[in-house]
Order: C-alpha cells, then sequence, then structure tokens
C-alpha cells in the first residue's frame, strides 16, 4: 500500500485513487449503505487485511491518502465509504518525523449488485 504524503484535502475525495483493475467502481456508488464497517490498522497490519479481505470476496474500490493531524478522522472516512458504495473502511496513520500521513482504503462486497430494491443493498456480514 502506497505511502504518499500530501497536503489534507477539504474533501477526502480529492485524493481518491479508484482502483484501475475495477472497472466498474462507479457502479458501486448506486448502492445504499448504512453504516460502513470501520476498522482502524496498524500500518504493518495493511498487506494483510488487504489479502484476507480479498479471500472474504471484498473488492477494493480504492483509497485515499494525505498529511493531517494525529487523529483518525473516523466520521468523514465513514460518510466518503458510504458516498462511494463501499461496505468496509480501513483507516491506517502513519506517523514519520512528527508527521502524520492518513492512509484509508475502502472496500466492497463483490457479490453486492447495484439494485434498486433496498433489500438487496444489505452488506452479507463484516470481515473480522
Amino acid at each position: 500500500m502506497p505511502r504518499i504524503a500530501k497536503e489534507r484535502p477539504d474533501d477526502m475525495d480529492v485524493f481518491f485513487m479508484a482502483n484501475r483493475t475495477l472497472s466498474d467502481v462507479g457502479s458501486y456508488a448506486q448502492r445504499h449503505i448504512d453504516s460502513p464497517a470501520y476498522l482502524l490498522a496498524l500500518p504493518g497490519e495493511l498487506d494483510n487485511l488487504d489479502d484476507r479481505y480479498k479471500a472474504q470476496g471484498l473488492v477494493l474500490l480504492g483509497f485515499s491518502h494525505f498529511v493531517g493531524g494525529g487523529r483518525p478522522e473516523k466520521s468523514e472516512a465513514i460518510e466518503y465509504a458510504r458516498q462511494i458504495g463501499a461496505d468496509h473502511v480501513v483507516y491506517a496513520l502513519f506517523s514519520e518525523q512528527g508527521q502524520f500521513t492518513h492512509f484509508i482504503a475502502f472496500y466492497a462486497a463483490a457479490d453486492l449488485p447495484p439494485a434498486e430494491d433496498p433489500d438487496l443493498r444489505k452488506p452479507t456480514g463484516r470481515v473480522n
């Protein structure tokens, strides 16, 4: 997972990098997600978590990264996840010489097609 420092954006999507290998990223935004799962992870756990999430059928929609304060912006990350149709948010803070880089990955259940029926939009479960 890349660690690229940027200035903190006013909106998280300024630095959202969509997963270019996923051809239908935009279609996930049509889904309604009430309460995305949120996980604050240690930076060293990111690769392992990415492997676990993908093994459980989740796809990486993309990620955001920026330089900011020393606290996670949990509510903003969850709200952004709702907007892009992500079921899961993985948040990590990298600290280097007193500067904090925020890294947020957004995952969605691949088996949940965009749908007009609200019952089909509910996540199937949480990744532990």
